[in-house]
């Protein structure tokens, strides 16, 4: 927990109501194919009580029709029910849409929103890559990078502006809570057991202010000075971008502070839940990939011992477990027998439950195959 002075923050919180000048925010929320999320997430974000905010949307590629949708919607022709929305906003919204040709341009001064076309999928940190190379050209004091799966406190830019102004530049972490269960603490900080080289999240209620070991990346904010000055997401990572971001940001002498009055909803990440067996392929990849950045030799050789450890007690699993089922299903397909009654259920069982974990097995072994051959593309 980080002391401060009471009478030091009763001067900084007072920063906004006595300075005239309100500080240029950007916001940045990636879509690929999420459109209803993203547009309830915009309701949210045009919500907010700040005068100088800009939203940028970048669109990775989607095949859904998002850009369409979300297009009707900022002229009112589609609404979307929200029981965190209660007054939508006033349509038609201005907007500008930008097709991304690798390079940034300047962003009409009357648009709200700019939606950026981006052909194809750049992932979280491509994505996001590119709306801070926007953000960066237009002039903007500060960035806030967010998942379009998110609602959002209508007081949360000044929640992390008055934060700033205690802290100066840092990076600045918001308190997450589940959107379906809005009293339930999603993060709060975060735990790495370097022991199995994962990362947990910490879900107990923090009230003040904390310094914790990343932010985490569905939604933090930032001074732009900051990534002029250590640079973007690094794009070879398909998880661990923000990990990895914030270890970058503490390597130059910056926190990373949680702002627990800075407060966001969060659904399920959405993108991933449609293909696990990617998430294990991309998992394996980048946790070896931010290790091998961001910590020493020695605990590059444990990770390399904890994933062949893994990786043997997952053949075991199968080993063990295949009697089992294959004891399981023939006691199925004797009751079927017996019974008269279709025996296609109990092969099916024990064929699904090997075949997903040989998967997981391929995809692990995929995912540290292609770091050691430095392949970082998204499948």
């Amino acid at each position: 927990m980080i002391k401060l002075n009471f009478q030091t923050i009763i001067r900084k919180m007072e920063f906004l109501q006595k300075d005239k000048r309100f500080p240029k925010i950007y916001i940045i929320v990636v879509n690929w194919n999420g459109w209803k999320d993203t547009i309830e997430c915009l309701e949210s974000l045009l919500s907010i009580e700040y005068p100088n905010y800009k939203i940028i949307v970048v669109d990775n590629g989607s095949s859904d029709d998002s850009l369409k949708y979300m297009i009707d919607w900022t002229k009112g022709n589609i609404n979307i029910e929200s029981k965190f929305i209660t007054l939508p906003f006033k349509k038609p919204i201005k907007f500008s849409l930008i097709e991304w040709q690798g390079y940034v341009s300047f962003i009409p001064e009357d648009s709200l929103i700019t939606f950026i076309k981006n052909k194809k999928n750049a992932g979280y940190s491509g994505g996001n890559n590119i709306g801070i190379q926007f953000a960066l050209k237009n002039k903007a004091d500060f960035t806030f990078i967010l998942n379009n799966d998110t609602v959002v406190d209508k007081n949360i830019l000044k929640e992390f502006l008055s934060a700033y102004e205690i802290f100066g530049p840092a990076c600045y972490g918001a308190k997450f809570y589940y959107y379906s269960n809005p009293k339930k603490i999603q993060f709060s900080g975060v735990i790495f057991d370097f022991l199995r080289m994962n990362f947990y999240n910490s879900c107990f209620n923090v009230n003040n202010f904390k310094e914790i070991f990343y932010a985490y990346g569905a939604g933090f904010f930032l001074p732009c000075s900051i990534f002029e000055e250590i640079g973007l997401f690094d794009e070879r990572l398909l998880l661990f971008e923000e990990n990895d971001l914030c270890c970058r940001i503490k390597k130059k002498g910056y926190k990373i502070i949680l702002v627990p009055t800075a407060i966001i909803y969060h659904k399920v990440s959405s993108s991933f839940n449609k293909n696990k067996a990617n998430i294990v392929y991309f998992y394996t990849r980048s946790r070896f990939l931010w290790v091998k950045k961001n910590l020493n030799i020695f605990w590059k050789i444990w990770l390399f011992l904890v994933f062949t450890l893994d990786l043997l007690w997952s053949f075991l699993v199968i080993l063990l477990e295949f009697p089992i089922v294959l004891l399981i299903s023939l006691f199925k397909l004797l009751k079927c027998i017996i019974f008269q009654k279709s025996s296609k259920e109990s092969f099916t069982f024990i064929v699904e439950k090997v075949k997903h974990r040989v998967l997981k097995i391929k995809m692990k072994i995929l995912g540290f195959r292609d770091y050691m051959l430095r392949k970082f593309c998204i499948l």
